[in-house]
Parts: C-alpha cells; sequence; structure tokens
C-alpha cells in the first residue's frame, strides 16, 4: 500500500523536534511518513522554496501542514491555544487564502477528542513582529483577526498554486497582553540553548542574562508558552491522522 507523506513546516527547531517526537513515536509504520523543514522567521526565502518543490517534484506529498507560533489579538486566546484559520490574509481581503473545509472540521474534530482549545478564525501574516497592544487591537478592529503570524500566507500561496492540500494550525505563544522579547535576543538565547554545556557557553549565557534581564524574563516565559502550544498541537495532528491512514478530505496526488 502507498504511503501517505506529510511535510510539516515549522519556524523553529524546537517545534519541529516537538512534533517530530510524538508523531514518529505514534505512526511507526510504512503507511504515513512526516518529513519535517525549517522555514525560519518570516517570508521563506526563495532558496527554501526551490529546495520544497525540488523535493515535490521527485515525489508525491498528499498534504503540507504550516504550524508554529502566532500572536493573540484578543483577550480570551490563552498560551498554547491552537487557532486553525479558515482565512489568511496579508492585505485587502480580496487576497485572502481560504481553508479547505473538508480538512478544517477533521482538525475541529480532533481537537475536540483530545480536549484541546482550539479555535476557527482569521490570521494575519505580518511582515514585521507585531507585540505592542495598540497595534494587536488595531490589527483585530481593522481585518477581524484574532491571531498574528509571519509565515502562513507565503506558505499557503506556495501550496495553492502546487495544487497541494494545506493545512495551516498555529498555537499561541504570546497573548494580546504580552510583549515579546527582541528578536537579537531571542536568536542569540536560542543558538545557547542548543549548544552543549561548557566553561565558555555558561559564561555566554549567564552574561548575556545579566545584560538583558527583561529580555530574559520575556524569553522563559515564551519557552513555557511554546512548550505548552507545541504539545497541543503534536497531539491534535497525531488525533487528525488516527481515523484512518488515507485521510478524508485529502485526496492523494496523481
Amino acid at each position: 500500500m502507498e504511503s501517505t507523506v506529510i511535510y510539516i513546516l515549522t519556524a523553529f527547531e524546537e517545534e519541529m523536534q516537538g512534533i517530530k517526537e510524538i508523531l514518529d513515536r505514534e505512526y511507526k509504520n510504512n503507511k504515513l511518513r512526516f518529513e519535517y523543514f525549517l522555514t525560519g522567521v518570516g517570508e521563506p526565502s526563495s532558496g527554501f522554496f526551490n529546495h520544497l518543490s525540488e523535493k515535490i517534484e521527485r515525489e508525491k506529498v498528499d498534504l503540507i501542514v504550516g504550524t508554529g507560533c502566532c500572536g493573540a489579538l484578543v483577550d480570551w486566546l490563552l498560551p498554547g491555544d491552537l487557532i486553525l484559520p479558515g482565512k489568511i490574509l496579508i492585505g485587502q481581503e480580496k487576497d485572502a487564502w481560504q481553508a479547505e473545509q473538508s480538512i478544517h472540521q477533521q482538525v475541529l474534530v480532533a481537537a475536540e477528542r483530545t480536549s484541546r482549545r482550539c479555535f476557527s478564525g482569521t490570521i494575519y501574516t505580518s511582515r514585521q513582529v507585531i507585540d505592542k497592544l495598540e497595534d494587536k487591537k488595531d490589527i483585530f478592529q481593522k481585518l477581524d483577526a484574532i491571531g498574528v503570524d509571519m509565515e502562513l500566507y507565503y506558505l499557503a500561496n506556495f501550496t495553492k498554486e502546487r495544487g497541494i492540500p494545506f493545512l495551516p494550525i498555529k498555537y499561541v505563544a504570546d497573548t494580546l497582553d504580552q510583549s515579546l522579547p527582541s528578536s537579537a535576543f531571542l536568536k542569540r538565547y536560542f543558538q545557547l540553548s542548543r549548544k552543549k554545556d561548557s566553561p565558555l557557553i555558561k559564561l555566554k549565557k549567564t552574561y548575556l542574562i545579566a545584560t538583558n534581564l527583561r529580555n530574559t524574563i520575556k524569553t522563559v516565559r515564551l519557552r513555557t508558552n511554546l512548550k505548552k502550544g507545541i504539545d497541543s498541537l503534536a497531539i491534535v495532528l497525531s488525533a487528525f491522522c488516527q481515523p484512518c491512514i488515507k485521510m478524508p478530505g485529502v485526496k492523494p496526488r496523481t
């Protein structure tokens, strides 16, 4: 029997590893195969899309999942909550990406079955980090979006052009009233966190924390939120794949 091939796209290495750990443990068979790709934060590079296109040309891909963290634009979304966008915006309404309803509904059922908080709504893809309260409220009022990210619209357009089913699903990393660490600090923090401890690395970590206390506090909170979101995300994706290996609504490409 031919395998179902699913590509999982995330922005952070931590997200990819957390999802991979659960999905690979649950699906150790030759009927369902996951491939994992890092997009980076923001619009993926042309090199990334070229690499993905080459992979797609060489093999059948049944579904591409665009996932990772996002910011909440409404006060009722909590850290770790999932957003399943029925619509993704980057500018004008006429350019919006619309979800495939059969897949959309199956994910909502999977979330309910696993008792995970998952909400359907619009996500706005921004070209820059949005973490100020007034900016978040402004986007909600103008676009009626409940979440903001920096990657989904580009991924959705890529899959649409190639006729591949796309499942966008994000988890909340920062709530409406929370702000993010600076992108430069966050990048350096995660770089050091991935390195094996040595006296020099410990010294660098200590210096980074001591000279950036506010960013450090924000990052510790963010990592806690990331863990909640990644776990919920992986559990819902696992449940989404359980009913049958050839998932209803995900039609194999020929």
